[in-house]
């Protein structure tokens, strides 16, 4: 099934049933490009705190996962973050990043905004892509 704006959320595992990768009409997943380049000890521990959504979808921790401004929120390890948003009790995660040099790093208003309008646009028209 295509969506008609493109937008695909892949399953980020075969053995998640509430996290999910964004996939644009390109193909490209962004997300996941950005885990693949995480070493083996951080991507680890994404994985943790992504079992953790995904056993209980109302999990909530201050310092691994959190709401950023509904539907918007964030997973959390040490210098790494990646935004999602929520539909349903899904996680789609958007985009990663990693802290600055001088340790700062703050979601902004911007990429709030941006991870809203993809939320509302996924609800419209996106769909589901089983793990292959």
């Amino acid at each position: 099934m295509q969506a008609k704006n493109g937008l695909k959320a892949k399953s980020a595992s075969h053995s998640f049933r509430h996290i999910w990768l964004l996939e644009s009409s390109n193909g490209r997943c962004e997300v996941e490009d950005f885990l693949l380049g995480l070493t083996n000890e951080d991507l680890t521990k994404f994985i943790a705190v992504f079992k953790k959504v995904d056993a209980d979808p109302n999990f909530r921790h201050p310092e691994r996962f959190q709401v950023l401004e509904n539907p918007v929120f964030e997973f959390k390890i040490f210098k790494y973050r990646i935004i999602c948003f929520k539909t349903g009790n899904n996680y789609v995660c958007v985009k990663g990043v990693k802290k600055r040099k001088d340790g700062h790093l703050r979601t902004t208003d911007d990429a709030i905004k941006a991870t809203k309008r993809l939320a509302q646009q996924f609800a419209e028209e996106g769909v589901y892509r089983e793990f292959q």
